[in-house]
């Protein structure tokens, strides 16, 4: 996958590329803004399905989620 595709798909739905978000974090291939535009990019998508009242699988975890995005966005920043 090229560069470009990368990021395209991480913004887009950065779900679908990472497992957790701190591998993000560990992501290479994104830079500093990057990862924190990707990371409240995910946070907003959870948001925005949970105030839709979508239910899934993942509709129970999607508080852990939300954790877990919040804590990467803080150690990144930390980092910087």
């Amino acid at each position: 996958m090229t560069a470009i595709n990368h990021r395209k798909r991480a913004f887009c739905s950065p779900e679908s590329q990472f497992r957790h978000p701190q591998y993000v974090l560990r992501d290479s291939e994104l830079s500093y803004d990057d990862k924190i535009a990707v990371l409240r990019n995910w946070k907003l998508g959870l948001v925005q399905r949970q105030m839709a009242g979508e239910d899934g699988p993942e509709t129970a975890d999607v508080a852990s989620q939300l954790t877990a995005i919040t804590q990467a966005i803080r150690e990144l920043r930390q980092t910087q």
